[in-house]
C-alpha cells in the first residue's frame, strides 16, 4: 500500500504528535496503579505523562528511543526512509537524509533493524529449505601462498508456501545444526521440498520429503521446487551488493532480518511504515 512523504509529513508533523502516538500505542488501556484512572495527561517540558494523583509514565522506555537525544520526528523519518526503499537504507544516506554524524545514522539504523526480528512459530503446510552463502569469493595473497581467512557465510532459509519465510545465519550446514531450526519450525507430517543435499536425506523419518535434483538442472517437478526460496536469496544479495556493499559477520544476522521484514510484508493492505511503527509495541 503506498504511503507517500506528504502523507508522512501530515500525520507526523513534529515531536510533539510522534510522542502522542507512541503514548497512545503503548498505555492505550493502561490504567494508573494507583487510583485506576485511565486519564493523563503530558508532562510539561518532559516526554512522560501524569495521572491526576502524580503517577508518571515514559512512553519511550523500553523502546528504541531510549536514552537518545535525537528528535523524535528524525527517528520516524528514518523508519520512513526504510519503508520507501526497495534495497534497504546504509548509514551514509541516513546521515545525509538526517543531518546527523554517521555514528548517530549507523546507531539509528541498526535500532531500526532490531525492530525487525522475526519470529516464525511452528506450522504445518508445504515448505521449502535451502541454504546460501553470502560474501566475497575466497582468494589468495600474491605476497603469500595463503588463503584469504575472510570465508563465506551460510545463511539457512525456511520458506512456507502461501506464507512466510524464515533466514537464518548458521555457523555451518552440517545436519543437525539445520536440524534444529527445522524441528522448531516444521510441523510433523508436513511437506518439506529440498535440493538433493546430503544434509536433508533423513528428512523422511518425519516430514514427507521431496527434492529435485539440482546437478542435473532440474529445478521443477510438478509442485517440488525451491524456486520461490532461491527468489528470496536473490532479494538479499542484491540488497547488500547494491546497497551496503561488505556486511560483516557480526551484523548480517540484522541485514538479513529486514530483508525477511520486508519479503513478508511485500503483499500487506497496511503501509510498510506503518507495519516498523507497529513492532515499537512488541
Amino acid at each position: 500500500m503506498k504511503y507517500s512523504i506528504i502523507d508522512f509529513e501530515r500525520e507526523f508533523p513534529d515531536d510533539d504528535v510522534c510522542l502522542d502516538y507512541i503514548f497512545n500505542v503503548r498505555y492505550r488501556d493502561y490504567v494508573c496503579p494507583l487510583c485506576a484512572k485511565k486519564t493523563f495527561y503530558r508532562v510539561k517540558g518532559r516526554k512522560s505523562y501524569a495521572c491526576s494523583c502524580g503517577h508518571q509514565v515514559n512512553p519511550l522506555s523500553k523502546t528504541i528511543f531510549k536514552n537518545s537525544t535525537t528528535s523524535l520526528r528524525l527517528w520516524f523519518f528514518a523508519m520512513y526512509l526504510f519503508s520507501q526503499s526497495r534495497h534497504g537504507v546504509p548509514a551514509a544516506e541516513l546521515q545525509r537524509q538526517l543531518g546527523v554524524t554517521y555514528k548517530t545514522a549507523w546507531r539509528i539504523g541498526h535500532k531500526i533493524r532490531d525492530l525487525m526480528k522475526q519470529n516464525m512459530e511452528k506450522s504445518e503446510g508445504v515448505f521449502e529449505l535451502d541454504e546460501t552463502y553470502v560474501g566475497g569469493k575466497q582468494r589468495r595473497y600474491i605476497s603469500r601462498n595463503k588463503k584469504n581467512p575472510k570465508k563465506k557465510i551460510p545463511v539457512f532459509g525456511i520458506l512456507k508456501r502461501e506464507g512466510d519465510v524464515f533466514a537464518v545465519v548458521v555457523p555451518n550446514t552440517q545436519r543437525y545444526t539445520l536440524g534444529a531450526y527445522i524441528w522448531k519450525i516444521i510441523a510433523r507430517g508436513s511437506e518439506v521440498c529440498t535440493d538433493e543435499a546430503g544434509v536433508y536425506n533423513n528428512l523422511d523419518q518425519r516430514y514427507v520429503h521431496h527434492t529435485v535434483n539440482h546437478s542435473n538442472r532440474e529445478y521443477v517437478r510438478g509442485s517440488v521446487t525451491t524456486n520461490r526460496l532461491e527468489g528470496f536469496w536473490s532479494f538479499l544479495k542484491n540488497a547488500i551488493r547494491s546497497t551496503h556493499r561488505v556486511v560483516s559477520k557480526k551484523y548480517l544476522q540484522a541485514y538479513v532480518d529486514e530483508r525477511v521484514f520486508f519479503y513478508n510484508a511485500r503483499n500487506s493492505d497496511v503501509p510498510i511504515f506503518h507495519l516498523i511503527l507497529q513492532r515499537l509495541t512488541r
